[in-house]
């Protein structure tokens, strides 16, 4: 049996998902491996899924039990969790044991991603960082003619 423990399901975009994925025998079959990941997934007229991380644990040696911890971080270019009338972005944590010559056991988390709360300090760093990076574009430019 399988099962994901995580303190939280909520997390902001920047904020790190941590947890655990927890194995127990049940009627003798010993996985290869244990694998945990984390995704988002479009989910609408169009399908997609994003990989954002993943750990794995394929040591499992005649164990009873075995623990995997995970702690993936939602990085700022990663999409919030969205529930539209068009499409939903879906956040998940997955957890799979491969089993030899059976059905693998999966269980998946729903998280949800909201936005990052800037402090304004926060919003004038970045802002700064985003004026500097435009003066080097400019200063990298060769003379040419520039198209507007």
């Amino acid at each position: 049996m399988i099962r994901i423990e995580m303190k939280n399901d909520t997390v902001a975009v920047g904020e790190r998902v941590a947890g655990q994925v927890v194995w127990s025998s049940q009627g003798g079959k010993q996985p290869r491996k244990i694998e945990v990941f984390c995704r988002w997934r479009l989910d609408g007229k169009r399908k997609a899924e994003t990989l954002v991380d993943s750990a794995t644990e394929e040591q499992i040696e005649s164990r009873s039990q075995v623990v995997l911890p995970f702690d993936f971080e939602v990085r700022f270019v990663d999409p919030v969790s969205y529930d539209g009338k068009l499409f939903r972005i879906i956040w998940e944590i997955v957890a799979t044991a491969d089993l030899p010559f059976a059905k693998d056991e999966v269980e998946t988390k729903v998280i949800t991603v909201t936005p990052a709360a800037w402090t304004a300090e926060e919003y004038r760093q970045w802002h700064e960082e985003d004026l500097d990076d435009e003066d080097e574009e400019e200063e990298e430019d060769d003379g040419g003619p520039s198209v507007p």
